[in-house]
């Protein structure tokens, strides 16, 4: 249980709790076992509301979390540290080809509410990241929940190569919304990440802390308090970098340091799976369009996958309905919901949506090279040998103690 004094907030900016601004909250943290033995929990916002102790949500007016997650990602490209690299997985050396654990904080906000459409853009900030903030835009790249991906970490809203503060920024082709805290090998030993770089003229490795956030159990503990800022578009006069909304959210589970991976309880991905779908030469390399689709796992004793997905993404020259050519990014996604806790295969349960976060706004749909053209089959797209391509399976677990663990197995070319 976890008692929330009155935030008693008063900036006219900052949105106001119908019972938890004035008055005590609690959140409760209810235990759960199903019929087969397993544990996990749920939590739930209450208030007194007219001398009953009554269940009242969160109240806010989007849907936004700040999500820490521990990950293991194994590439299957290498399958083993010994086994020869196809000769088209180019820099089989880097960050992004290896092995590795990552600690996460995934920064989500949902831009399908009916009320979204005029935001520019989304301010986080908060334990574990950057001072300034890290600021999303939304992303032309065809989306599934991460229609708003991170673009800068100096809290700026107008673009990078501007140095008068007045070229405001819109769009992003970027396509993730985690941020990486800090990684390691799979033996627990400390990883370099990909360093950051924002300057005037480039911009790269964003969703990547510049210094490893070290002790994240003390760090970035459970309800941590995150601010989330949102900035709008003005229809008429100029654009405005200081925020016209202000929420704060508090995470239900803490950060932990990437190496803590080592030990985990992490499923085992069944090998046929791995060599049909996350290999070029796999019997379902190809696009993969219909929901027959079944993944299977191996969990270790008294731990369960909540849900599954198979992903995909690559990049192709399309001209959009405007008549403008140029390369565009699609996303696909294909998830999987076990019918029961405990089960240990599931099969397809919906394909993901793939319109984009610039095609929900009226003032980006159609906004340099949008609309993205291929935003329009939810089929997940094929697996070859272009350096473009990039697939992964990966199989979500929460533990009794609320954190959440993925375990990703990928391609990338």
């Amino acid at each position: 249980m976890l008692n929330l004094a009155a935030a008693n907030l008063s900036d006219p900016k900052e949105f106001k709790h119908p019972y938890c601004n004035t008055a005590l909250c609690v959140v409760l943290r209810y235990p759960v076992t199903t019929a087969n033995g397993l544990t996990h929990s749920a939590d739930w916002l209450v208030a007194k509301v007219g001398g009953v102790w009554s269940f009242v949500g969160n109240q806010r007016p989007y849907a936004f979390n700040v999500d820490p997650r521990l990950v293991r990602m194994i590439a299957t490209s290498r399958a083993g540290a010994s086994a020869a690299v196809p000769s088209y997985v180019v820099e089989p050396n880097s960050y992004f080809y290896k092995d590795r654990f990552e600690s996460q904080l995934r920064l989500s906000f949902d831009l399908t509410s009916s009320n979204a459409s005029t935001i520019r853009a989304v301010r986080f900030s908060g334990p574990g990241l950057p001072a300034a903030g890290v600021i999303l835009f939304r992303s032309s790249r065809c989306g599934m929940a991460d229609r708003m991906a991170i673009t800068y970490q100096d809290g700026r809203t107008t673009v990078n190569s501007d140095t008068t503060g007045t070229a405001f920024q819109f769009q992003t082709g970027a396509g993730s919304d985690t941020f990486v805290l800090d990684a390691a090998n799979l033996d627990g030993t400390a990883l370099a990440m990909p360093v950051p770089v924002l300057t005037t003229t480039a911009v790269s490795n964003q969703k990547y802390a510049l210094v490893p956030v070290a002790n994240q159990s003390t760090a970035v503990p459970a309800w941590s308090r995150y601010k989330v800022e949102v900035f709008r578009f003005k229809a008429t006069g100029p654009q405005s970098d200081s925020p016209d909304e202000v929420l704060y959210m508090r995470t239900t589970s803490g950060a932990e340091n990437a190496a803590n991976g080592l030990g985990k309880p992490w499923p085992t991905l069944a090998e046929g799976f791995i060599n049909d779908y996350l290999k070029p030469t796999g019997a379902s390399a190809g696009a993969v369009s219909s929901l027959a689709q079944t993944v299977t796992w191996a969990a270790f004793e008294n731990t369960f996958v909540w849900s599954g997905w198979l992903f995909g993404l690559n990049s192709g020259s399309a001209t959009n309905s405007e008549a403008e050519t140029a390369t565009y990014t699609l996303h696909t996604r294909l998830d999987f919901e076990p019918a029961a806790l405990g089960d240990t295969s599931a099969t397809g349960t919906k394909f993901a949506s793939v319109a984009s976060g610039t095609s929900l706004s009226p003032f980006t749909s159609s906004l340099q090279t949008n609309p993205n053209p291929r935003c329009t089959s939810t089929d997940v797209v094929p697996l070859t040998a272009s350096t473009s391509d990039y697939r992964e399976v990966g199989l979500s677990m929460r533990g009794t103690d609320r954190k959440l663990y993925n375990s990703i197995w990928f391609w990338d070319n």
